[in-house]
């Protein structure tokens, strides 16, 4: 009987702690998924930093994006028909930049410009003539004369570029104190001058054509950074991203040329940059040869120049080093008017080798009679050598307009080779390792793509059985692949 007792009392207690173990078990299940943290001003708060440039159209006077702005299409200091201006003693022209707020943090920015090109001359130098200032934006509207504004007293000097900072708020968030856009106005004057005779620094004699050919243009070249500014709050104050730094942009930087030198280095981005200005102002490094020191970074913001255009082709040797170039992107949209797009658009007589390019090209092909494309060169004018080189930057081109097209060419290495006698373009030893897409919907244009090369004949392009073809090749509407014209590749064709 005691026995039995004792074990009744045994297995009792073993009950109660069961469940005394499961009731504390529940309690910290139940504390475990319902607790909380809280401290102080803490939040987690997902925004976007953007800025747009934009300037006011002088015939429309909307504000457009300053963006898409061609050099080949002119926009600032224009007359309210969108053409050049005559410029005469006493003619006044104005332009109006907007900086502006577009994304849902604040931000701070620092805007430059850097310089102001005119694109053409009559035996004398305009910039001796026209001088600019910056005026008070709160002191110009769409109705001020060119005697109101001088009213202003501005200082008008050679266009040395003027530099501007400060912050901008979120639109939803912005007071007259803080904005979110803030406007410049620049003045470009020719002043009156007792010892101008006559207009000796005119274009075209003083006389104004119907359209804008041989006119004076004005460009000006702008650099917008943007971080973000010190007004989000965390638990202690605002000065949590107080050091945010601009991002580096990619202008150019003239350091790694040498006059006179025929062996250069390039090593940075900017260097690149300042390469393709060179070229596409007329120097040609014939004779030059152009060695990659290190892996190159394109900024994408920035829509990327081609280095050689129409007109204007690379005669060098440009050697990578097997290194490579990357984040290079390009918008047809933006740069309206170039007719050969890759990292090189228009090369010569010129070597190309040893060398990777990755990126992105969109290709929106309108009023341009004919266009070539490829991911390390465009367009082959001369006797060009491509060897060693591959391409990983994906093309699509499906944007083609029925207005003055006459012919597109699209590949991963090279666009199209002109098929003039005396001239072959050798690629050798290529790779095409990116997508590309080309489609047209029945317009008289004709249409090539390749994943090697496009556009090009037997007597203009020797190869080797070297180069592969490992992208997808897409072609849509009424086209087809030209790959008759190409002799002696391997898996030329995805």
């Amino acid at each position: 009987m005691t026995n039995s007792k004792n074990t009744k009392r045994a297995l009792l207690a073993s009950v109660l702690s069961m469940m005394l173990c499961l009731a504390m078990l529940i309690g910290s299940t139940f504390a475990w998924f319902t607790d909380s943290v809280t401290s102080g001003k803490n939040r987690i708060v997902a925004g976007n930093l953007d800025v747009e440039l934009y300037y006011k159209n002088a015939s429309t006077s909307d504000w457009e994006n300053a963006s898409e702005v061609s050099p080949a299409n002119p926009t600032f200091f224009v007359d309210k028909d969108g053409k050049a201006i005559l410029w005469e003693p006493g003619v006044m022209a104005v332009t109006q930049f907007k900086v502006a707020n577009v994304g849902s943090l604040a931000l701070k920015y620092s805007l430059a410009t850097l310089k102001a090109d005119f694109n053409a001359m009559a035996g004398h130098d305009l910039s001796e003539v026209i001088k600019f200032a910056v005026i008070d934006n709160d002191q110009y509207t769409a109705d001020s004369t060119r005697e109101s504004i001088l009213a202003l007293n501005p200082t008008f000097d050679d266009f040395t570029g003027f530099t501007a900072e400060g912050h901008l708020l979120p639109a939803d968030k912005a007071t007259g104190d803080e904005p979110s856009a803030e406007t410049f106005t620049v003045v470009a004057y020719w002043a009156p001058n007792a010892n101008d005779v006559d207009n000796l620094y005119n274009v075209n004699n003083g006389q104004k054509t119907d359209d804008n050919a041989d006119q004076l243009y004005i460009n000006i070249e702008i650099r917008l950074n943007a971080a973000q500014y010190t007004y989000e709050k965390d638990s202690f104050d605002e000065n949590y991203d107080a050091d945010a730094e601009y991002p580096e942009v990619a202008g150019g930087d003239e350091s790694w040329y040498v006059e006179g030198e025929n062996t250069l280095t390039i090593s940075t981005a900017a260097h690149l940059v300042d390469l393709a200005k060179r070229v596409n102002e007329g120097e040609s490094f014939a004779g030059k040869t152009i060695t990659l020191k290190n892996d190159i970074v394109l900024d994408k913001s920035s829509n990327w120049v081609p280095i050689g255009i129409e007109g204007n082709a690379f005669n060098g040797t440009f050697d990578g080093d097997n290194k490579t170039v990357s984040n290079l992107f390009y918008d047809q949209k933006k740069s309206e008017g170039l007719n050969a797009v890759g990292l090189f658009g228009v090369v010569g007589n010129a070597t190309i080798k040893n060398l990777t390019v990755e990126g992105e090209i969109v290709a929106s092909v309108k009023g341009i009679g004919t266009y070539s494309c490829g991911g390390v060169c465009g367009y082959a004018a001369g006797s060009a050598t491509i060897e060693n080189c591959k391409n990983k930057v994906t093309i699509n081109c499906t944007d083609i307009s029925e207005d003055s097209i006459a012919e597109v060419a699209v590949g991963g290495i090279l666009g199209g080779a002109t098929l003039s006698s005396g001239f072959k373009t050798t690629i050798n030893s290529c790779t095409n390792e990116a997508n590309i897409t080309v489609g047209k919907e029945s317009i008289s244009a004709q249409c090539f793509a390749g994943g090697i090369a496009a556009l090009t004949d037997g007597t203009a392009l020797v190869t080797d059985t070297q180069c592969f073809n490992k992208g997808i090749v897409t072609v849509s509407g009424d086209m087809s692949f030209k790959d008759d014209i190409v002799v002696n590749l391997e898996n030329l064709f995805a």
